[in-house]
């Protein structure tokens, strides 16, 4: 089972994705802050990370950058209420992937699929 991290300052977000992802098959662990993701990866490095990029203190990119300096590489997905136009570009690049908030859940299932390396599931 793919394990995946869910990093959301927002209970009803956290919340939200940790129930979709569980109903997809996916082993789910969310934490509020950055500075838990980084403990959190200290001690085991899940199949994804799902990311918010705005929360105090340590915002995505903040952590994002402290994972290059622990040489911590790392699928992400960034999650943002700012849309890709308000994002810096370099934000953007250190992820493998960015949805604005709210995003439609097929979209997050999607995006979930491709990175980890799964195909769409046939419909029959």
């Amino acid at each position: 089972m793919k394990r995946i991290l869910v990093v959301d300052d927002d209970p009803s977000m956290r919340s939200l994705l940790q129930r979709a992802l569980r109903l997809a098959g996916y082993s789910v662990e969310a934490l509020d802050s950055g500075e838990e993701c980084l403990r959190r990866l200290e001690a085991d490095l899940p199949d994804l990370l799902i990311l918010d990029l705005m929360m105090p203190r340590l915002d995505g990119v903040g952590v994002l950058e402290r994972m290059d300096r622990q040489g911590i590489r790392l699928k992400t997905l960034i999650l943002s209420a700012k849309d890709e136009e308000e994002s810096r570009p370099e934000d953007l690049k250190k992820a493998a992937a960015y949805l604005a908030k709210p995003m439609p859940m097929t979209a997050l299932m999607d995006t979930v699929r491709g990175l980890l390396g799964e195909g769409r599931p046939a419909r029959g």
